[in-house]
């Protein structure tokens, strides 16, 4: 466990009772106002200032005589816990040693002492938890107090502090700003980059706790500092694919990578909180670290490059260019520090206390790149968020074209509507007045089963037009131009047909179609819709009654489908259709026939037409069509059955 090290010494100082005989003895180094020099050859973490020499722990004897009772700073090395008896006194300091037990804050390495006047021996008790070396080099500064050596520490690190909080006020600074755009003005993409730098400033903000010596998280527990500050960088990784799959639209149009990118994030969360998981509750075992978690982390980095090529050479939109470029930053800010440390072995990279020559540190290259690489991506989203506006406009202008026709196919078809009625009443009159033959009635049921073929649901149109100003309204140009390419090619096809009393079955399922994607882009995806065309080519051909099923289609959606609380299912299926009949279902997953709201006395328009032009194919063509509303079991959804006989083409 963490403390077992510093119990044995603590019980070892108890039994030795303060006494130093059978400790091994040695040499101290003394000088007398050679604080400044001895402070940059001890505290410059150059790779050649202190080398490691112990490991694990060790316990030793030193011994001064002085002439007069003086201050002076004892350094002893540098390892994670440092005890020091003298007299009745122990003192306590070393890395992990909470503040509250130190002598005087920053008396972590120079220990403060009053030396008597004569012969002084000190018990020196020194212990590392994480199985790495740590160095043993015993000095005496007289004539020195901690007060003096503050000052040194700052001037020093001056350089890796100043980078470190102005790294931290300019990410919060476009924290702030990326909030207002999420916020305030509702832009989507600016969560994501919010949520980046988020993370970016907690795990800076973590960092900053235990290099400047705060200590504010974890006041009795430093030792805890590095296996905490693992979750942190982990979850910056998340964040950070989770931006780059935003911007780059990558759910929409990438498929694979998306899988992969969340199969990478959840790996990631996984691996690293249980790397600080295993840190806090085994002690520090650096060992078992470095020979089995890197080889889960090596998977990582593979995952990683593969994303990393595929956006390179798979996706070509050129937004790209600002993710690549912005983590090239990053990744030579960690490939740097990787190899200041590992490959040339500066020791202490991340000590305020241990400082490199220039007081630049390697994590301060690490800290700005997260800067420069907030900034490139902010330039993304800009560049982005302009590319948008420029399509947006284009979509506008096209809008308005669309509209325009749109406008022209309507009066068309009104004008065209009109002219129908009222040559149907017309002819009717005439009808009544001169008694005229069978030949007459026939023309006028032909008549009236064309009107019948052009009574599009009012309300459906109505809420057609509303939808449309909707999208436009609420800065959708992209769906009211689909929406309106699709309406304007149902009204072509009614100008089209208007004359025809059968359509071709192709041609039919092809304006059903058109009407479930307008409903389904209406509804902002409610339902999903499936039409199922004949098995066999040839029965695409074959005529049927126009205009019968799309109100069937409307009942569903509006009857059937909305009431519902969870997504709905509309299925046209002509599949069993054959040479000698057309065979149409119509089917939803409803509340049934009770939800429709269709009972005779009180029956809907659409269905009402659909039976008079029944009626009027019989009378005219002696076909009968049969038309079946079928509740399924358990209230389970409603279905409409179609069967069409071979018509002769009109």
């Amino acid at each position: 466990m963490k403390n077992t090290s510093v119990l044995s010494l603590f019980i070892l100082m108890i039994l030795l009772g303060g006494h130093t005989s059978g400790q091994e003895t040695v040499a101290l180094k003394v000088c007398e106002d050679c604080l400044q020099e001895e402070f940059r050859k001890t505290f410059t973490a150059s790779t050649v200032a202190l080398p490691p020499t112990h490991k694990d722990s060790v316990s030793f004897t030193l011994s001064y005589s002085s002439s007069k009772t003086q201050k002076a700073l004892l350094y002893v090395g540098d390892s994670e816990y440092i005890r020091v008896t003298y007299g009745d006194k122990t003192l306590k300091a070393g890395k992990f040693t909470s503040k509250s037990e130190l002598e005087q804050p920053f008396a972590r390495y120079l220990i403060p002492l009053t030396l008597q006047s004569g012969r002084n021996d000190f018990l020196v008790q020194m212990s590392q938890n994480d199985h790495k070396f740590f160095t043993v080099q015993p000095k005496l500064i007289l004539g020195a107090e901690i007060e003096d050596v503050i000052p040194l520490y700052y001037a020093q690190n001056e350089p890796a502090r100043s980078a470190n909080l102005v790294s931290i006020l300019l990410l919060s600074l476009l924290l702030l700003y990326s909030l207002y755009q999420a916020l305030i003005l509702k832009n989507r993409i600016y969560r994501s980059y919010g949520l980046y730098l988020l993370s970016i400033v907690l795990f800076l903000f973590l960092f900053s706790d235990e290099y400047l010596q705060w200590h504010l998280l974890l006041p009795k527990h430093l030792e805890l500092y590095g296996a905490v500050n693992i979750i942190p960088q982990g979850i910056i990784y998340v964040v950070y694919t989770e931006f780059g799959l935003v911007l780059l639209d990558i759910k929409k149009k990438y498929k694979w990578i998306y899988k992969v990118s969340r199969v990478f994030q959840i790996l990631t969360l996984l691996i690293t909180f249980t790397h600080a998981g295993y840190l806090i509750f085994s002690g520090g075992d650096q060992a078992f670290i470095f020979t089995y978690f890197f080889k889960v982390y090596a998977l990582l980095g593979i995952i990683s490059t593969y994303m990393t090529f595929y956006i390179l050479f798979r996706i070509k939109d050129n937004l790209k260019w600002f993710l690549l470029v912005g983590s090239t930053i990053i990744g030579w800010a960690v490939g740097y520090e990787i190899f200041q440390i590992f490959v040339k072995g500066s020791p202490k990279p991340r000590d305020f206390f241990y400082t490199l020559p220039g007081g630049f540190m390697h994590f301060s290259f690490l800290e700005l790149s997260y800067v420069v690489e907030s900034l490139i991506f902010l330039m993304g989203i800009n560049f982005k968020n302009l590319r948008k506006e420029r399509e947006n406009i284009a979509l506008k202008e096209r809008l308005i074209e669309q509209l325009k026709e749109k406008e022209q196919l309507e009066k068309q078809v009104n004008e065209l509507l009109s002219h129908k009625l009222k040559q149907s009443e017309k002819d009717l009159a005439i009808e009544k007045m001169m008694a005229e033959g069978e030949r007459n009635k026939a023309k006028l049921m032909e008549s009236q089963l064309s009107s019948l073929q052009l009574q599009m649901n009012p309300h459906y149109l109505f809420n057609s037009l509303n939808s449309i100003n909707d999208f436009i309204i609420s800065k959708k140009p992209e769906e009211a131009s689909e929406y309106l390419a699709l309406y304007a090619r149902m009204m072509r096809n009614i100008l089209k047909n208007s004359e025809r009393i059968f359509n071709t079955l192709d041609q039919e399922l092809q304006f059903c179609e058109d009407y479930l994607k307008l409903e389904s882009l209406r509804f902002d995806d409610r339902f999903e819709y499936s039409v199922i065309r004949p098995k066999h080519l040839s029965t695409l051909e074959k005529l049927v009654p126009g205009m019968m099923l799309q109100p069937i289609l409307e009942n569903a959606v509006w009857h059937g489908i909305m009431p519902l609380k969870g997504k709905g299912i509309v299925i046209l299926d002509a599949s069993q259709s054959s040479e000698k009949e057309v065979v149409i279902e119509i089917s939803d997953n409803g509340g049934g026939i009770e939800n429709l709201g269709i009972t005779p006395p009180n029956e809907s328009y659409g269905l009402k037409n659909i039976k008079d032009k029944i009626d009027l194919l019989f009378k005219l063509y002696q076909k009968q069509v049969t038309f079946e509303m079928i509740n399924l079991e358990n209230k389970q959804g409603f279905k409409v059955r179609f069967v069409f006989p071979e018509m002769d083409r009109a």
